[in-house]
């Protein structure tokens, strides 16, 4: 899946240097949806840009900088900062680039409802086909008891994922479900292609 991320966003650019907005944008987004590294953030807030969805590029430009804390210098070049400063100011950037250093953990977050009792924890794969359409479900670590549940409610566990034209007939994701107290329900967070998951390392 990793190598698959790197893939769209190289087909994507290709399309963007080629004036291909619109297919650019749906190879892109699918690669930040799988990865959500800084390069394809920037890739993604340049398309956005270039098609007039300054709010869109304006949140994806604050995805790609790097937060900095007050009183410290970085020479290094930040091109997600350089963008967003351009379009709303230095101070303006800063208060987005800090306000959205939590926003694409959100973006991969889905509320499952009360699918499992307070304080279960367990990590799965989950396989999509294209639709996106939740296929099955595979228990990593914890108990697979929810599994049927997740299964259920499918189509709210695959409404992030995306098959842009030319993808594979299936995606396989790693995530995470939690159910909390706090939240007064279960949410499962997908990992990153470049995170690595908390079980497997026997």
């Amino acid at each position: 899946m990793y190598l698959l991320a790197l893939t769209w966003d190289t087909m994507g650019w290709i399309h963007f240097k080629n004036g291909n907005l619109p297919l650019a944008e749906k190879y892109v987004r699918a690669a930040w949806e799988l990865g959500q590294s800084r390069e394809v953030s920037l890739h993604l807030g340049e398309i956005y840009e270039k098609l007039g969805h300054t709010q869109q590029a304006m949140q994806f430009y604050s995805f790609a900088a790097r937060t900095s804390f007050f009183g410290t210098k970085n020479d290094t070049p930040d091109p997600g900062r350089d963008r967003l400063v351009k379009l709303v100011g230095s101070v303006r950037a800063g208060e987005m680039i800090r306000n959205n250093t939590g926003l694409p953990s959100n973006m991969r977050t889905v509320h499952l409802g009360n699918i499992a009792s307070s304080g279960y924890k367990g990590e799965f794969f989950f396989v999509f086909a294209p639709g996106p359409k939740l296929v099955s479900v595979q228990t990593i670590e914890g108990d697979g008891s929810v599994q049927p549940a997740l299964v259920k409610i499918g189509d709210k566990v695959a409404a992030s994922t995306i098959f842009p034209e030319g993808a594979p007939e299936k995606l396989i994701r790693k995530g995470a479900v939690n159910c909390s107290p706090y939240t007064k329900g279960c949410d499962l967070v997908f990992y990153t292609t470049d995170a690595p998951s908390s079980a497997g390392t026997n």
